[in-house]
């Protein structure tokens, strides 16, 4: 579908609230101990592996890495769109 090396998953403007407030995924999210922060973590990362294992360098945005930092795979390409002084710009992890 995507005849390049390298795929983009995006990761920004991403409202998790929505979860909270769905009585299906909140029920998956307590029966895994997690918040909508760690569920949304742990979609990167299976979307991460999964185009990792599909031979693509994958790219997302610098609100992945704020969320992620240094969990990322290190091959991961963060593209930053935030200038540095920026609210949450610059790439700096919280």
């Amino acid at each position: 579908m995507f005849p390049g090396d390298v795929i983009h998953l995006g990761g920004d403007e991403v409202d998790t609230g929505c979860w909270n407030r769905s009585a299906r995924i909140s029920a998956w999210m307590k029966s895994n101990g997690m918040a909508a922060e760690d569920a949304f973590r742990d979609f990167i990362e299976q979307a991460h592996r999964a185009g990792r294992a599909r031979g693509r360098d994958v790219t997302a945005w610098e609100e992945v890495w704020r969320l992620s930092g240094t969990g990322l795979h290190p091959s991961t390409i963060v593209q930053q769109w935030l200038p540095p002084g920026a609210p949450g710009g610059g790439a700096q992890k919280k």
